[in-house]
């Protein structure tokens, strides 16, 4: 995990450990409910915020749509919410 970590990191390896077995079978949104999820948890923990992840994770989910032909949706600052 990361040095120096504290607190349980059970929920961490059981979400980590899920998705690992579900990649091969599971749907884009099961991936994407366990990303989230585990998203939250890091979060939560203090172990990245949710304008780094979104910064992390765009470029993913816009191959992801340019892969499946989908155009990418129009996005918004997390600041305004």
């Amino acid at each position: 995990m990361v040095a120096g970590y504290q607190g349980d990191a059970r929920p961490l390896v059981t979400a980590i450990s899920t998705m690992e077995r579900a990649i091969d079978y599971a749907s884009d949104g099961e991936i994407g409910f366990w990303t989230g999820y585990l998203q939250a948890l890091l979060v939560d923990e203090g172990l990245t915020t949710v304008a780094a992840e979104r910064e992390y994770t765009r470029p993913v989910f816009h191959q992801a749509y340019h892969f499946q032909g989908i155009s990418i949706p129009l996005s918004f600052s997390p600041h305004k919410l």
